[in-house]
């Protein structure tokens, strides 16, 4: 028996009862299976060692090691199981708002238009509240780069960025996971056939934006609202929603 299989083992007979030593040994066996090599990763280590803090009262670090999980299996293209690991963050660290642009590009991917729509719009105003407006602005401009609505929605992004003296053409920096192509129901590629148009993972730089310029005696634009323009717009009449995923990952 390898030394990691060694671990593994001693971690599982110990999670019952001494949580806190289990962990040890899981996370001695994820360097282990780093140093390594594994071309087949064991990425449900990151779940059990994440369900383990839970058991030790602490969701912070339950939430970090499940969001490792995240992007561990988005980068191996296991979509599901990638947004399952994106509801156990939200539902032990609800304010972590980087994971609702996870959840809306890993629908996208998957072409579940749906809920990547809920999922960008629920980050845009999360960063709106936050004071982030060009994350959110950066949020919904990639978002009317997949929807089926997106000219209509790009002249009403493109109007609120004239009213917060942005530019409508400026990008955002952004960090690029690699996911496989996308493909319908009966494996086409999607971006190919041009039926839906979807984006590979992109998980914004989060760091703060620079400091808007100030006018004087310029009246303050007013609030954005991005909710209900663009939960309006995406939606095509009569257009079925698709059934979200199933996944695999033991919750």
């Amino acid at each position: 028996m390898s030394k990691l299989e060694q671990l593994k083992d001693k971690a599982k007979g110990l999670e019952a009862k001494d949580p806190k030593k289990a962990v040890e040994y899981w996370l001695e066996a994820l360097k282990t299976q780093e140093s390594d090599g594994e071309p087949n990763p064991d990425l449900s280590i990151y779940n059990r060692i994440g369900d383990l803090y839970i058991k030790l009262k602490d969701p912070g670090q339950a939430a970090d090691f499940y969001d490792q999980a995240v992007d561990k299996y988005a980068e191996l293209g296991f979509h599901n199981n990638a947004i399952a690991m994106c509801n156990k963050v939200l539902r032990n660290a609800p304010a972590r708002q980087s994971t609702y642009l996870k959840l809306a590009k890993l629908y996208a991917a998957k072409g579940f238009m749906t809920e990547a729509q809920q999922n960008f719009v629920q980050y845009a105003e999360r960063m709106q509240k936050a004071g982030k407006i060009d994350h959110a602005f950066s949020a919904l401009k990639e978002f009317t780069d997949i929807s089926p609505e997106s000219e209509r929605l790009r002249e009403i992004l493109s109007e609120h960025l004239k009213m917060y003296g942005g530019d409508p053409g400026r990008r955002s920096s952004a960090a690029k996971i690699n996911v496989p192509t996308a493909t319908g129901p009966d494996g086409e590629d999607i971006n190919k056939s041009g039926k839906r148009k979807t984006s590979s993972l992109v998980f914004l730089d989060l760091g703060e934006p620079a400091p808007a310029k100030t006018a004087s005696r310029v009246a303050p634009p007013p609030p954005l609202e991005f909710g209900p323009s663009f939960r309006r717009l995406s939606r095509r009449p009569g257009a079925r929603r698709r059934r979200a995923p199933v996944c695999n990952v033991t919750l």
